[in-house]
């Protein structure tokens, strides 16, 4: 019998990957419908597919209906519409409409109705959007819904005929017809953009839109429509910002796709109130936050298996830890994540890279802190409960984290802790994301980077929480600790720093006769010794770093009136 055979093999784009992985996706679907998929197979380095010629004509109308679903899945009713269950309907083609005509004008009703469920300001009238992680327009979505059909044949063509071909297509390589040539077009590939000021500026890092064959452009579609894969958030800028990991195998690509499917938000749950992101629980909108609360989702899921909304702070009692593979987790070199907005076209801003290693899986694990043991993590036990007027302060902390850099996690806590004492409203970590911060800290430095020793470190911690709750408003100690360059500027730093707590404290505990607050402004001979006999030139800014960070934490325990660690 003789048989169509599809092999794709690893690309270099990791968009083209993306859309690679999504084709294998579509056929299991079909598997699991019918026995028409005689062999399918998904292994590190290729992609294998194979059926017989004789079902291709039932094989075509399968991907049609799969890649409708697909594009199905780009319009997004108005939020207003969801809110109130008012449904649009499927025209008779089975498309979900792109736009509605007319324009959906509410009523004062409707509108008494929306403000009572939280939309403060309803508009008159809504019209349908689209997924933010959709890089096309609306009209680029129009344009495929009249064309995908020979999008699909051509795609198929490609591997059922032996023609000779006379051109060879400038991004895989394969040999194609001049006339099954498509155009590089950008709503087909972010790294297609041709916007100024952007690196790379066209996929040949020039000005010049070359064509592809008929299977880089399905590919590159079809990587194009999974939307709900894509992790994104929309920025304060209005800019969304979409994640693309580089991944060295398809593996692991199928385990970070199969994943996020499951754990990202379902934009069309109906008490979801706003499309500005599809990562779960993401309070604080930024960079690397977004990084570390993706790969949270990554080794977490719901033990029920639903896609509920959840928008509390606390952590979700349904939550299971369900670790990455671990022979996958070192093919994750790096993520890239695009800028851009909508407007009459859509406008590229610049790209960023942001390097990972294995060890990226660690930060994010569940562990134990405070009086009572009580488990939490990184993202919803620490970064929820983290709250500034800059973002970037945030982002920084969160940057420190992947990098491993406690230098920058100390300089921007401490900045934190000065705009607190400006407005404690708008900046500020609550109780238990200081307690959990003290592990984590203690772990990040001492498990993850073995910087310090457990019991070098429990003392930086002891004295950390002395300086803080006894300076907590002496901001002329802290920064000079803070700012100290140099082994001895430090040493001397210290020396000061207590002189000032005794002078200040030791009368009136006297006074008092107080012996347990006594305990509050003195962590110990033996304990002090080992801090200044550790501190040398090497491990200088390791000490300081942390004993800064735990000074930090004290402090905002100290000036929010909690101070039972």
């Amino acid at each position: 019998m003789e048989k169509v055979e599809i092999k794709i093999d690893l690309p270099g784009d990791p968009w083209q990957m993306i859309g690679a992985y999504s084709l294998y996706r579509m056929f299991k679907n079909i598997s699991h419908r019918s026995a028409l998929v005689s062999d399918l197979q998904l292994n590190p380095s290729q992609i294998l597919i194979s059926f017989s010629v004789d079902d291709s004509e039932k094989i075509k109308s399968y991907l049609y209906q799969e890649f409708k679903d697909d594009m199905n899945s780009v319009p997004l009713r108005p939020i207003e519409l969801k809110l109130l269950g008012i449904d649009i309907g499927e025209d008779t083609e089975g498309f979900v409409p792109s736009k509605l005509s007319p324009v959906r004008k509410l009523t004062s009703e409707e509108k008494q109705k929306l403000k009572e469920l939280g939309i403060a300001n309803p508009s008159s009238s809504v019209d349908m959007t689209q997924k933010r992680s959709y890089i096309g327009l609306r009209k680029n979505w129009d344009d495929l819904k009249k064309s995908y059909k020979q999008d699909i044949d051509a795609f198929l063509d490609h591997w059922s005929t032996d023609e000779k071909k006379k051109k060879i297509c400038p991004v895989c390589g394969r040999s194609c017809n001049g006339s099954d040539m498509y155009q590089m077009n950008q709503s087909k590939n972010v790294f297609y953009n041709q916007h100024h000021n952007v690196k790379p500026r066209g996929y040949f890092k020039n000005v010049s839109k070359e064509k592809m064959c008929s299977v880089c452009n399905f590919l590159n579609v079809l990587a194009s429509l999974l939307v709900d894969g894509h992790p994104y958030f929309v920025g304060d800028s209005q800019k969304t910002h979409l994640f693309i990991p580089q991944v060295n195998d398809f593996e692991s690509l199928q385990i970070i796709y199969d994943k996020l499917a499951t754990e990202l938000y379902n934009m069309r749950e109906a008490n979801l109130k706003s499309y500005r992101t599809n990562i779960r629980n993401l309070n604080n909108r930024t960079l690397y936050v977004s990084l570390l609360s993706l790969y949270f989702w990554l080794q977490y899921e719901f033990q029920n298996q639903t896609n509920s909304v959840n928008q509390e702070n606390q952590q979700d009692p349904l939550l299971a830890f369900n670790p990455f593979p671990e022979p996958k987790k070192a093919t994750i070199p790096y993520w890239t994540v695009p800028r851009y907005q909508k407007q009459q076209n859509v406008v590229f801003y610049h790209f960023s890279r942001i390097n990972t290693d294995h060890k990226i899986f660690d930060l994010v694990k569940p562990l134990e802190f405070g009086l009572n043991q009580e488990t939490g993590n990184i993202v919803q036990t620490f970064f929820n409960k983290l709250w500034a007027s800059d973002q970037r302060l945030i982002d920084d902390i969160a940057r420190g984290i992947v990098d491993r850099n406690l230098g920058v996690i100390r300089e921007r806590l401490f900045t934190l802790y000065k705009a607190f004492q400006k407005d404690s409203r708008k900046n500020k970590i609550t109780s238990t994301g200081v307690s959990f911060f003290r592990s984590y800290i203690k772990f990040l430095s001492g498990e993850v980077m073995e910087l310090i020793s457990q019991e070098l470190n429990e003392d930086l911690k002891k004295l950390g929480n002395v300086i803080g709750r006894n300076c907590a408003e002496n901001m002329s100690i802290l920064t000079k600790l803070n700012n100290a360059a140099t082994q001895d500027g430090f040493r001397q730093a210290l020396k000061e720093t207590q002189f000032s707590i005794y002078k200040d404290k030791v009368s009136e505990l006297k006074r008092n006769n107080n012996q347990d607050e006594n305990k509050s402004i003195n962590i110990g001979v033996d304990r002090m010794e080992r801090i200044l006999n550790a501190l040398n030139s090497d491990n200088f800014n390791e000490i300081k770093d942390t004993l800064l960070i735990y000074t930090s934490l004290g402090a905002f325990n100290k000036l929010n009136g909690y101070e039972k660690e």
